[in-house]
């Protein structure tokens, strides 16, 4: 039986913070993500996680400004097994926390590892688990889909509410490591249920109390940006927790802060001359598109110049091919009238031309919004 379709698409006005897709990761992950339409006229699309690497991998996907889950976890948790026991099948969403123990209904540690997802021979039926993460700021998220595959495995799964205009944007998908396990305290913003409702039209609950104890995992990001929607969660409150395997610091609440502490360029070469050239013009593309945008930081530009290196070292068109990714990631054109002929500003997503526009009508200046071509490539 199909279940509740996942709708964490956020179309509010809260602000994002802008990430670059990949940006210092020191950490690349063998676990790959693409979506297409499962059915285009409901908005609903399939997403697609791949490991090509040779060992298990945990992943959180970077996606439209903030991370898969992001928005609605407490419907999600409130509204599947285990904490609701009616809400199977289509009245469920088959979201759970990763459990420390074994919980009828739930995701739980399988000797103390997080289990590979569970594919129910349809992505109708799939659904992943949710976990707290911790950053390498040592800020947290709430609430995250955690997507755990073995060596070679394919999964996925559905999410609604997108349209050809608001389609899914991937930006990358980060590395996560099993943190401490045992009684953890998440509570969250109510607006994030009021969200939820307004957005679909339902009533439906977060859990209760809030915020309420749980014996469950929390993850820790390596190299991941701390990309979040500006929900006030409180914070999370970790209690009486133990370890589900040894750990050799004697001080594990230091690690997250210190130990992928923001890398150095020598690290940054080093690393990227690892990757492969697929990666790198990828990255390139993102960096050159947020210089454009807002300007990079001196560690940035450092990343930036070792990949054109790189890729000319071994016998790319740099300026070609960081030309035409450009071009294909281009949606919609902001068109400027100064007196003379007009010129354009080109974007991927519709609602960063609209501010674009917006902010140059408020200056006086003409501007709309016009779908992308070619030909405005300067």
């Amino acid at each position: 039986m199909k279940k509740m379709i996942i709708k964490d698409l956020h179309r509010s006005r809260r602000g994002t913070r802008y990430s670059i897709s990949g940006l210092a990761q020191l950490y690349p992950s063998a676990v790959t993500v693409s979506w297409s339409w499962f059915d285009q006229s409901q908005g609903i699309v399939e997403w697609t996680f791949k490991n090509l690497g040779s060992s298990k991998e945990s992943v959180i996907l970077l996606r439209n400004g903030y991370y898969f889950g992001g928005a609605f976890g407490p419907v999600y948790l409130a509204n599947s097994t285990p904490l609701c026991s009616t809400c199977t099948g289509s009245n469920g969403f088959g979201v759970s926390w990763i459990y420390t123990q074994p919980v009828e209904g739930g995701v739980s540690l399988v000797d103390g590892s997080i289990p590979p997802l569970v594919d129910h021979g349809s992505p109708e039926l799939n659904a992943p688990p949710m976990a707290p993460v911790q950053f390498p700021s040592g800020e947290w998220l709430n609430f995250a889909f955690i997507f755990t595959l073995n060596p070679g495995q394919t999964w996925s799964m559905l999410e609604g509410g997108f349209s050809t205009l608001t389609p899914p944007y991937p930006q990358g998908v980060y590395q996560v490591s099993l943190g401490y396990g045992g009684p953890i305290c998440v509570g969250y913003d109510p607006q994030r249920v009021k969200d939820w409702d307004a957005q679909t039209g339902t009533n439906l609950q977060g859990y209760s109390p809030n915020p309420s104890t749980f014996n469950i995992a929390k993850v820790k990001a390596a190299g991941a940006p701390y990309d979040i929607l500006p929900f006030n969660d409180p914070p999370i409150q970790l209690s009486a927790f133990t370890q589900p395997s040894p750990q050799p610091s004697t001080t594990p609440s230091a690690t997250p802060q210190t130990q992928h502490a923001q890398p150095t360029p020598e690290q940054v070469k080093v690393e990227l001359s690892r990757m492969g050239s697929r990666r790198l013009r990828d990255l390139g593309t993102a960096l050159l598109a947020k210089d454009v945008e807002q300007g990079l930081t001196p560690l940035e530009k450092e990343m930036l110049n070792a990949i054109l290196r790189i890729l000319e070292e071994r016998g790319e068109n740099v300026g070609r091919m960081i030309h035409e990714r450009l071009i294909q990631g281009y949606r919609w054109s902001v068109r400027i009238y100064y007196g003379g002929e007009p010129t354009y500003s080109n974007f991927e997503s519709r609602e960063e031309a609209e501010k674009l526009a917006e902010r140059l009508r408020k200056t006086g200046v003409r501007a709309e919004v016009v779908p992308f071509r070619r030909e405005y490539i300067q």
